[in-house]
């Protein structure tokens, strides 16, 4: 019975090193975001975009920033429609930019400060791609 109790007291040991250990590994895990996340000070922009996804609340916060002074244009990106596979169900369906121009304009952004995109976007990068274009363009 005197051989189990260091056994014993190994493992105690060892089983409270790997809790200790396993605690410290999720603390820095969930905690080394943090460190990551970059926020950069709003300035003055050429344009405020809305980028396609999460109606109404980016139109929402486009208003806003255009209202705090931050640009004088708001551009709405298009996202690939899926308006034809809807008129084919007969399902009216008007897209996504129609939505947040409206929103944009509930909020008081004025019709000559919107400016929908011209093509619409697969994907964030696409949305980028055009949006960079366009600035180089004016």
């Amino acid at each position: 019975m005197t051989e189990l109790k260091p056994k014993m007291r190994r493992w105690r040991v060892l089983g409270g090193i790997s809790i200790a250990l396993a605690a410290v590994g999720a603390t820095v895990f969930l905690g080394i975001g943090q460190w990551l996340v970059v926020q950069d000070p709003l300035v003055h922009a050429d344009v405020i975009v809305v980028l396609s996804g999460r109606l109404p609340e980016r139109a929402l916060e486009a208003a806003r920033l255009y209202h705090a002074g931050y640009a004088e244009n708001v551009w709405v990106s298009q996202p690939i429609s899926p308006a034809e596979a809807l008129k084919a169900m007969k399902i009216f369906y008007l897209g996504e930019d129609f939505y947040n121009a409206k929103v944009l304009l509930a909020k008081g952004v004025p019709p000559d400060s919107i400016h929908v995109m011209e093509r619409p976007s697969a994907n964030t990068e696409e949305e980028v791609r055009q949006i960079s274009e366009t600035l180089r363009q004016s």
